[in-house]
């Protein structure tokens, strides 16, 4: 059963989320059909307890979605039984990213966290993800870097 923990993002989550290995979902709404989009994300940083700064790809849908209707949701499951909803609204500070100019800089203000770990099962293991390129973490570091400027 999911337990609202209040309206910031408790220091051992933003410690989580800052770990730079964490995989997220955001969900944010279609203006235009009313239905949730998900999108998986990775670029994710916490730098209080009541924002939390993301890149997208702006040809991505919820890059419109934001645009259109500030409702965003971020949920992370992880190690350690982790499993975090952090309910806010969302706003493109930045257009282009320095790092990569088809990603957009967003900022969410929380105004919810629950947690939603559950009797049944525990948490082992949070998604895992493999890099495609070499490249890869050069990029992700530049805009892990950029996101905590933001």
């Amino acid at each position: 059963m999911s337990k609202i923990l209040g309206n910031e993002v408790p220091q051992e989550v933003i410690e989580f989320i800052n770990n730079e290995e964490a995989f997220y979902i955001l969900a944010t709404i279609n203006s235009e059909t009313g239905f949730p989009h998900t999108t998986p994300i990775n670029l994710v940083k916490s730098t209080t307890p009541s924002t939390l700064n993301a890149c997208i790809a702006t040809g991505h849908q919820d890059y419109e979605n934001i645009k259109k209707d500030k409702r965003a949701m971020i949920s992370l499951l992880g190690a350690g039984d982790i499993a975090i909803s952090i309910k806010g609204e969302g706003f493109i500070v930045k257009e282009k990213m320095e790092g990569n100019e088809f990603m957009a800089g967003i900022k969410i203000n929380v105004l919810e966290v629950k947690n939603d770990t559950t009797a049944l099962v525990k948490i082992e293991q949070g998604i895992q993800v493999t890099q495609r390129s070499q490249k890869t973490p050069q990029l992700f570091r530049v805009l892990y870097d950029e996101l905590a400027a933001l």
